[in-house]
């Protein structure tokens, strides 16, 4: 079986090969991308200039690979033992065994479910919790965690979210962080230490200004390469204590105030 390195640099191989045949971006790199020893692929990456998160967002359809699908269906992944009765609160995701999908988090039938995990978009758990806090909204007693899900227009969990849904739920709060397609790009464990990065999605690398670049691996419609995402973080290596080798992000920031759709929102006055 190879290696997860290795089976990470195909993927990235292949997405480089789409990218830069397939869309009108990339286009300039074909011929240098045409050909590319296995042992290169990381070497001719790093020759393409990154992209400009506003760039992307106001000009998508430049980075579109008109050839390729998706289903646009997400399913949710954690490692929680003993496969809890989970709700999630985001309409995008697939329901499964144990998972059920509440595309309205206000209908009763959420309560009904008595969910032992509560997970969905970060703002969705925000507005949820405050309404808890209030009165206004019940559910019976979480059992195991809440999952919050982030992006790169979102930014990584803020402390204070952190805080706002310990005070309403009384569950640890996982954090997973996600790309344009619903494509799981990190995910927090049961140490807390940081997020791990998946092999499988994103392919990760740091500028020169400590800004994190993601490839996207899983995201076929957008072989989006060498995304400048607008935060940074500490870059761990070691082995993290709940036993995984995977690298980490630590402290993940922006590296400057504001949410990237008022930033693209401005650009485009």
């Amino acid at each position: 079986m190879a290696k997860p390195e290795t089976r990470q640099l195909r993927r990235l191989r292949d997405v480089m090969l789409a990218a830069t045949q397939r869309t009108r971006h990339y286009q300039k790199y074909r011929w240098e991308a045409r050909h590319i020893p296995a042992t290169d692929v990381e070497e001719c990456l790093r020759r393409i200039d990154p992209v400009d998160l506003v760039d992307y967002l106001k000009h998508g359809d430049r980075y579109r690979n008109p050839k390729a699908w998706s289903f646009g269906w997400s399913r949710l992944q954690h490692d929680i033992d003993n496969s809890p009765r989970t709700a999630v609160l985001a309409a995008n995701f697939l329901p499964g065994l144990q998972t059920r999908v509440f595309a309205n988090p206000w209908t009763p039938a959420l309560s009904r479910y008595e969910p032992e995990v509560l997970a969905g978009p970060v703002d969705t758990l925000r507005a949820f919790a405050e309404s808890m806090l209030r009165g206004a909204t019940w559910i019976p007693p979480l059992r195991y965690a809440v999952i919050a899900f982030t992006g790169i227009l979102e930014g990584p969990l803020s402390l204070e979210d952190r805080q706002l849904f310990w005070r309403a739920f009384g569950v640890p709060v996982y954090e997973q962080f996600f790309g344009f397609g619903g494509d799981r790009l990190a995910y927090e464990c049961e140490a807390h230490a940081g997020l791990h990065m998946s092999r499988e999605a994103a392919y990760f690398e740091r500028a020169d200004d400590g800004q994190i670049l993601v490839s996207f691996l899983e995201n076929p419609h957008f072989p989006l390469l060498r995304l400048a995402t607008g935060m940074a973080a500490e870059w761990h290596e070691a082995p993290c204590e709940c036993g995984s080798a995977v690298p980490r992000l630590v402290n993940m920031h922006r590296l400057c105030k504001g949410n990237a759709r008022r930033r693209v929102m401005a650009a485009s006055s």
